[in-house]
C-alpha cells in the first residue's frame, strides 16, 4: 500500500511544480535594401523616400511532449524590442501581426489577441500579442519608414528580440 501512496504523491507534485517550456522559431528574413531607388531612365522622376514591408513567420511549441499532455492550452505573451548596432533616429520600424497563424497538435480556432495594427518597435520591450497552445506560422510583417536617399549609401543595421513568456 505505501507504494501506491508514494507514487501518487510523485506523480501530483510533477504535476503541481512543472513549468512550461516553450520553444520559439522565426522564419523568413527583415533585409530591406534599396532596390525601391531605382532608376532605369535618365531624368525619370524618382521618390525621395520609401516605405519598404517583408514578412516573417514565428512558430511557438512546447519544448517537450509532457507538457503539452499536461496543460495543452498553455497561454503565452509576446512583447517585442530592437537593439540597434547601426541607426539612423529617422528610420521607424513598426509590426503588425497578418494572422493567426495554424493549430499545432490541437483541434479548433487559433486563439490570438491583440497585435493586428501597426506599432512602433523601440528599444524598451513592449507587449505585442498574445495567445494560446501551440500555433505555427504567425505572420508578422514589419514595416520600414523614412528611409531617404539624403541618407547616402550606408547600412544600417538593428536586431529585433521577440520574447515569449508563459503565462502560468
Amino acid at each position: 500500500m505505501k507504494k501506491i501512496i508514494l507514487s501518487i504523491i510523485i506523480v501530483s507534485l510533477g504535476f503541481s511544480i512543472s513549468a512550461q517550456n516553450l520553444q520559439v522559431d522565426v522564419t523568413g528574413d527583415a533585409i530591406f535594401d534599396s532596390s525601391n531607388f531605382s532608376v532605369s531612365e535618365a531624368g525619370e522622376d524618382y521618390s525621395s523616400s520609401s516605405n519598404m514591408e517583408k514578412s516573417i513567420f514565428l512558430t511557438i511549441r512546447l519544448s517537450d511532449s509532457w507538457s503539452g499532455k499536461s496543460n495543452p492550452k498553455v497561454s503565452w505573451t509576446v512583447s517585442i524590442h530592437k537593439s540597434d548596432l547601426i541607426w539612423d533616429t529617422n528610420l521607424t520600424l513598426t509590426t503588425k501581426r497578418n494572422g493567426d497563424g495554424e493549430n499545432l497538435n490541437s483541434k479548433g480556432k487559433v486563439k490570438i489577441y491583440d497585435g493586428t495594427s501597426y506599432q512602433s518597435i523601440s528599444n524598451n520591450p513592449i507587449y505585442f500579442f498574445r495567445g494560446e497552445s501551440e500555433v505555427a506560422n504567425i505572420p508578422l510583417k514589419l514595416k520600414l519608414n523614412g528611409l531617404s536617399i539624403v541618407m547616402g549609401a550606408r547600412d544600417f543595421e538593428t536586431n529585433i528580440m521577440l520574447t515569449v513568456y508563459d503565462d502560468l
